[in-house]
């Protein structure tokens, strides 16, 4: 007979104190418990005391850790996905993408923020399990950070290289700090999953659960039954089983509240994962990865023009020669004294020696390298993509996650997607929707109330309207849109190949020429080689149509914009003194206080008299001469200005002694009221003569 305390051998750990709880082994292999049973309550236990310890009941050892967080479950993570794959292929379709990609931005983001926190609050070391505190081991949730943000840059990199519409879209800043952001948690995840320096551990803890026996074959644990990754989730619901993790929660930061669970996967992960072909996989998405976090930062550096542009940049940067490099980084007279110094001031050609046809060819080669690894990364991102998540999730499955699929917690996240999709569409066919419920109730009303041939003599007599056949064609066309545009994403796929692929070849032959041209002048020459196709979808024609019908308006407001106001019959005065307010104020700033804005009569502008301002001579009042306005840049172009906004009959004159004119004066011009005052003042006046109205201008002036 041995006599055991339960210091020495207790199921946890952090039950080392005894508390009155001894072992006692008997012969015959059996066992004696024994407790203190002051407690009122302890009989309540002895249910499950009699479950744990029964003949009747398995106990099969198991792992204790914390589960992965509800947020990074399976379902969140493969919705992620898809959303991910819905911004990228519907990027142009507002309805779509623009509820897609906010979701996978803030998802994403989110787990950015987690990850900087995991790593301030874990230590990330090795070594057995500790029932006090897990803050020395890893976070299971760093495992399944990684494949989010390992898709997300995956994805984001070549989108930052080549997608013109993020390129000219006002939220690209907004695209940008995303990029920096994933990127700027991607590596340090891909460093500790990958082991770089020494691989974490998780704090796991020794437990066991216990499954009754009942009459399934599958349930039968007995001695010959193989533990070793066959207790699966699903055996462990399906045989009743009872887990003991719940009472093992060590202390762990940012899971308070959080008990363990035990270590149970699924048996497709645990099966794939003992072979070596993951591995390979998952080593190949390991390396590919590096490529990745360069090629992403690479774009968020060169955002702002195309891969072409870039090669363009890079080339022009390595051939230049000394000449070129002193016109780009200095100006003035450090230029001239620079050029002077190395007798570069006159261009002459050089001749071809060998180091330059070396620089030339180290040029060409860098630049062209430069753009091709570009296009192998915009190739092989979707196969990498692939790899990345397949690997990623197969070896996921193998920990334990806080809740399944049928928890409110796995699915919830789909249906707010689904639920914001829907209040899209709703904003998008609600008014559609009722036009087309209003004429199936009209023609179903009418189908009750008219007789066949009063309905034929009636649709004889009235206009054509719009039917529920046609309703039902347009409705047809809006539910084939994503499938006629995906189609045409693959047409458009080739042709940028093909086009791509001519524009390297012209480059490569004709280097110097093709390094000259910037991203408008590049786009012009490939869509001159071969014509972009247009996307025949009906979303893509109503978008085209609606922007050809902004640029006519915009054309036309231009038009009437640039057209002179008639201030003798103006209609709208206030408008015409609004511009000649900022005209003057324009004037003034551009050539100074002694310049204004006046009008000339009607009846003497073929003359071309300039009339004076009241208390001025016409002497007084001048145009500038000729040689005065060459060395005054801004007056030929401020005089079109002022003739195109105001008419012909307008001028510039230049009036000594600064000041400004009052504005009632101009208002009085616009209304046309510059005729009496042409009559009373076209003459030099004296203070003696003049009148109050007159000597009061006249002092104005002189103060």
């Amino acid at each position: 007979m041995q006599s055991f305390d339960a210091d020495n051998i207790y199921a946890y750990p952090q039950t080392g104190n005894h508390h009155n709880v001894n072992l006692t082994i008997l012969p015959n292999d059996l066992a004696s418990l024994t407790f203190g049973a002051a407690d009122q309550w302890v009989t309540t236990a002895f249910q499950l005391a009699d479950f744990v310890l029964s003949n009747d009941t398995f106990r099969i050892p198991v792992f204790c850790v914390y589960p992965i967080s509800s947020q990074y479950d399976v379902l969140p993570r493969a919705l992620f996905y898809l959303l991910l794959i819905l911004s990228l292929v519907f990027r142009r379709h507002t309805l779509l993408s623009t509820a897609a990609l906010a979701t996978t931005m803030t998802y994403s983001a989110t787990a950015v923020i987690h990850v900087f926190a995991l790593l301030a609050q874990y230590r990330f070391n090795t070594g057995p399990g500790d029932a006090n505190s897990a803050k020395e081991y890893g976070d299971v949730d760093l495992l399944a950070i990684f494949p989010i943000l390992a898709a997300a840059g995956i994805m984001l990199a070549p989108i930052l290289n080549w997608s013109t519409t993020i390129r000219r879209h006002r939220a690209q800043a907004i695209i940008i700090w995303w990029g920096i952001l994933i990127f700027v948690g991607l590596v340090p995840a891909w460093i500790y999953m990958y082991g770089w320096g020494e691989k974490f551990d998780l704090d796991t803890l020794e437990s066991f659960a216990a499954c009754p026996r009942t009459s399934d074959s599958q349930c039968d644990f007995g001695p010959d039954w193989s533990f070793e990754h066959d207790f699966t989730y699903a055996l462990f619901k399906r045989c009743n089983c009872v887990d003991f993790c719940a009472t093992l929660s060590p202390t762990a930061p940012m899971r308070s509240g959080s008990n363990m669970v035990a270590w149970i996967g699924r048996k497709i992960s645990w099966q794939i994962g003992e072979g070596d072909r993951v591995w390979s996989l998952w080593t190949f998405s390991w390396i590919v990865l590096i490529f990745i976090v360069l090629y992403g930062i690479f774009g968020i550096i060169a955002s702002r023009s195309s891969p072409a542009s870039v090669r363009n940049a890079f080339f022009k940067f390595l051939s230049s020669g000394r000449r070129q490099w002193i016109q780009v980084l200095f100006e003035g007279r450090r230029q001239e004294k620079l050029l002077d110094k190395f007798h570069l001031t006159t261009h002459k050609p050089s001749p071809p020696t060998g180091l330059r046809r070396l620089r030339h060819h180290i040029a060409k080669y860098i630049a062209a390298g430069i753009y091709l690894g570009s296009v192998a990364g915009a190739m092989l991102s979707p196969a990498i993509f692939v790899t990345t998540v397949v690997s990623n999730e197969l070896l996921l499955g193998m920990y334990p996650v806080s809740e399944h699929h049928d928890a409110v917690g796995a699915w919830a996240p789909w249906v707010s997607v689904g639920l914001v999709l829907f209040a899209a569409v709703m904003d998008r066919y609600f008014r559609p929707l009722l036009i087309s419920m209003r004429i199936a109730l009209e023609s179903l009303w009418s189908v009750v109330r008219y007789s066949a041939l009063e309905r034929r003599e009636f649709a004889s007599n009235v206009q054509t309207r719009e039917t529920l056949r046609h309703r039902f064609a347009k409705f047809n066309q809006e539910i084939s849109i994503p499938f006629q545009h995906a189609w045409h994403r693959g047409i458009r796929l080739t042709w940028h190949a093909r086009v791509k692929v001519a524009e390297f070849a012209w480059w490569w032959k004709n280097t110097e020429e093709a390094s000259a041209l910037n991203d408008r002048e590049i786009r012009a020459w490939q869509k001159a080689r071969r014509p972009k196709p247009k996307c025949a979808c009906f979303s893509c024609v109503r978008r085209a149509e609606k922007r050809e019908n902004q640029k006519a308006e915009t054309r036309k407001r231009r038009e009437l914009s640039n057209q002179p106001y008639d201030s003798d019959n103006s209609e709208d005065a206030a408008e015409l003194q609004t511009v000649l307010e900022y005209l003057q104020a324009r004037v003034k700033r551009r050539l100074g206080p002694d310049y204004h804005i006046r009008r000339r009569p009607r009846e003497g502008f073929a003359s071309a008299e300039v009339l004076p301002l009241p208390g001025y001579t016409k002497a007084d009042m001048r145009s500038p001469p000729l040689d005065e306005c060459a060395e005054l840049p801004n007056y030929g172009y401020l005089l079109k200005r002022v003739k195109r906004r105001l008419g012909e009959n307008y001028e510039i004159v230049r009036m000594p002694g600064g000041g400004d004119v009052p504005m009632r004066y101009l208002a009085r011009e616009a209304e046309g009221s510059w005729q009496s005052l042409d009559t009373a003042y076209a003459s030099p006046v004296s203070p003696e003569s003049a009148s109050d109205r007159q000597r009061l201008f006249q002092d104005g002036w002189k103060q």
